[in-house]
């Protein structure tokens, strides 16, 4: 039996839906896999190599999985430490020297930070790898499918980059199956970079609920998450080019949709059986174009007659 142990690299609190899909699809195609899912998120900063290195001794997994979903310390709000645009604005125009000079040194904190933190993710990969030298790598996310050339250079040899949708490579990795028609990146045990060419993306259409009592089973916290925002994905992609978002790298330009029916039924589990009352659509946005607006409507008119306790929310174009 094949077991694979998959890491959320640190990052702020939030619902760790990529990985919860994935790990839900594994499962539905390949029973026997073995799965279980730490988040480092959760984890003391100064017990974070512990607590990997007790997961990795458990499970002694044949494929260990890093999700990377953030290198944020640029990002222009005020969550997390820096607080990147409010130091930018400070420099610029803050009419007193010493705020100009205190934003410098503020501003020097944020590189600091930002290579501080990668360091730290990379060094999380490399432990994995020097404890089980023949175990694959595999690293994927929304922060690697971003800087993929950049990271999988200061990754372990042999290491597999995802780029984008994890479902269908993770599954042909997991097969042993051949990877050029899926959007990887590869480094070879010589160090040399090879990468696959995607051929097509996969099809949310065939996505069905989540076995919430199975991601139970394999992620221990997972109940931490379930009082705050829960997040529920009805499509992927976006057609727009906004200068702040990177949606549109990570799942593509072309709006895929999901069956609203099987969207709702994942909702209604969740309040139902577990007590969730506010959804979070993590589509790039609920109503992004005049093509979404029916499956969104869809979406809301399978919610109304179940009469589900929620509240939802999630980003919206206003001018659809």
């Amino acid at each position: 039996m094949k077991s694979i142990l998959y890491v959320r690299l640190p990052c702020w609190k939030i619902y760790p839906e990529g990985v919860i899909r994935v790990a839900d699809y594994i499962h539905k195609h390949e029973s026997g896999i073995k799965q279980f899912i730490l988040d480092l998120s959760l984890a003391k900063p100064g017990e974070r190599k512990t607590v990997l290195l007790q997961a990795i001794e458990e499970l002694k997994p044949a494929i260990v999985a890093f999700s990377w979903r953030n290198i944020q310390t640029f990002a222009p709000h005020d969550d997390g430490p820096g607080a990147a645009l409010t130091t930018v604005f400070k420099f610029n125009y803050a009419p007193s020297l010493l705020d100009k000079l205190s934003a410098v040194f503020e501003g020097f904190g944020l590189i600091l930070d930002y290579h501080f933190q990668v360091r730290q993710n990379l060094s999380y990969i490399n432990l994995a790898k020097k404890k089980l030298p023949h175990t694959k790598i595999v690293v994927g996310g929304p922060a690697f499918t971003i800087y993929p050339e950049e990271i999988i250079r200061q990754c372990p040899q042999g290491t597999i980059g995802v780029i984008g949708e994890g479902e269908s490579a993770l599954l042909k990795i997991i097969r042993d199956e051949d990877l050029s028609n899926e959007e990887v990146i590869i480094k070879k045990a010589d160090g040399t970079i090879v990468k696959g060419e995607k051929q097509k993306y996969f099809k949310l259409e065939e996505l069905t609920p989540i076995d919430f009592d199975y991601i139970q089973a394999i992620f221990p916290d997972f109940s931490s998450f379930l009082d705050g925002d829960v997040g529920i994905q009805t499509k992927r992609g976006c057609p727009y080019n906004c200068i702040f978002c990177i949606d549109n790298h990570i799942e593509g330009k072309e709006q895929r949709f999901r069956n609203p029916r099987m969207v709702v039924e994942e909702i209604e589990i969740l309040n139902r059986k577990f007590g969730v009352d506010k959804i979070w659509f993590t589509d790039s946005q609920f109503c992004a174009t005049e093509q979404s607006i029916p499956q969104a409507e869809e979406v809301l008119d399978e919610i109304l007659p179940r009469k589900l306790a929620i509240q939802w929310t999630g980003y919206i174009r206003i001018e659809n």
